[in-house]
Order: structure tokens, then C-alpha cells, then sequence
């Protein structure tokens, strides 16, 4: 029987490891991909919830011990992508969400259009593949002009949303065909994060990005259990 998991991108990131704590909460097995072992050893030393191996290669079986196995590679590099997803096919792993976090940081909006541009292309290719098993790609940052080549192509489920004003840097009015990160729980009756629609930032914002972060992570979680 295939093990079915999510994939994250950025996951010793600020925003990826909330949202890895709460897949692993609720359940799920994860690939997840780091930028290096560095971050990825005190996020493990520090969660005994999460038990994970980043040994090679990706396998099955890796995750009757582990509920998270990570792979420390570049996103630009569309080799090392590549790789990952073939490894896990040839495996007996399901991959059937991928959350594209690489690009959320604290404070800032990094931009990596190359890394995006290549995960995009795997997952399509996979999805492709894997039509009946793979149910999204969902994506918080910029780089819409990206994303939107690929929404709806060929029936390829992604979506693409914008951080909260005061998370990121540029407090702009949210460009036009991205949506607010609190809307990606839309179908789920979720009331508490209706207060993220306030805009306000700075020390006059309603909520903290901490405090948003935490809810919106364990808003994650609901979606994909209803999907």
C-alpha cells in the first residue's frame, strides 16, 4: 500500500516549521525540503513530536519510524527536484499536496523566481503522471506573474496567495489575482480567521505575525483533511 504524504519546501523556514509541526499533529507523513542540515538539526532537537531522518534515499519504509523525512537541496536546481519526486514514485510514495513555503520569510519577501518556476514544472509533470492522486500546490508568496502561467493549466491544481500586510515588507494593496493567505481556508468554517482581514500593520496590527502564523498553520491542516 502507497504512503501518501505532503511535501514542504522551506520547512526550517520561520513559517514552514509551524506548518510542519501541525501536518505532523495531525497525522500526516512528510517530505520535507530544507535549505541545510544546520537548521534542520536544532528544529528536531527541539520537537519531540517530530521524529525525522534525512538520510538517503528517500524510502517507504524510512516512515514506520519517521513521520518526516527531510532532503537538503536547492529548488533552483531542477535535477535535485526531479530526483525527489522520481525517488518517491519509485518508492511507493504518494506525494498528493505541496506546499511551496521557500519563499516566506519573517519580515520580508524573498524572491527565488527560478526555484518556483522549476517546482512548478515537476509538480505539473508529476500531476500529470499522477492525476488521480495529486489533489494540489499551493503557494504563499509573490512571483504571481509565475504562478499564474500555471493556474488552471490543463486542469493543474494550484493556487497562489499573498502574505498578510504587516508579515511581509511590502505593505501594498494585494496585487491583483492573488488572494489574502487567510482566504486559502475559504472552504473550511474556520470563524477565528476571519480577523486577519483586518489590514492594519505594524504595532497597530490586531494580531501578531506569530500568533497569525500559529492559527493559519493549524488552519492548514483542516484544509488538507478537507480536500
Amino acid at each position: 500500500m502507497a504512503v501518501k504524504v505532503c511535501l514542504i519546501t522551506g520547512a526550517t523556514g520561520f513559517v514552514g516549521q509551524y506548518i510542519l509541526n501541525e501536518l505532523v499533529l495531525s497525522g500526516r507523513k512528510v517530505l520535507a525540503l530544507g535549505d541545510s542540515e544546520e537548521a534542520f538539526a536544532p528544529l528536531v532537537k527541539n520537537n519531540r513530536m517530530i521524529k525525522a531522518t534525512s538520510v538517503l534515499p528517500i524510502t517507504a519504509a524510512a516512515f514506520k519510524e519517521h513521520n518526516v523525512q527531510f532532503c537538503f537541496g536547492d529548488i533552483a536546481d531542477i535535477s535535485f527536484l526531479a530526483s525527489i519526486f522520481n525517488t518517491a514514485s519509485k518508492a511507493g510514495i504518494e506525494i498528493e499536496f505541496v506546499l511551496h513555503l521557500a519563499a516566506v520569510k519573517k519580515g520580508r519577501r524573498a524572491v527565488a523566481g527560478d526555484g518556483t518556476a522549476n517546482l512548478l514544472e515537476v509538480c505539473r509533470a508529476y500531476w500529470q503522471s499522477n492525476p488521480d492522486t495529486f489533489k494540489g500546490f499551493f503557494y504563499a508568496a509573490g512571483e504571481g506573474d509565475i504562478v499564474r502561467k500555471f493556474s488552471h493549466k490543463d486542469g493543474f491544481p494550484v493556487k497562489f496567495y499573498q502574505l498578510r500586510h504587516s508579515f511581509a515588507e511590502n505593505t501594498a494593496a494585494t496585487p491583483s489575482g492573488g488572494e489574502n493567505l487567510y482566504r486559502l481556508f475559504t472552504p473550511v468554517d474556520i470563524p477565528f480567521l476571519k480577523k486577519y482581514q483586518e489590514r492594519t500593520v505594524g504595532k497597530r496590527a490586531a494580531v501578531s505575525d506569530n500568533d497569525y502564523v500559529r492559527e493559519l498553520s493549524q488552519a492548514v491542516s483542516r484544509l488538507l483533511n478537507n480536500i
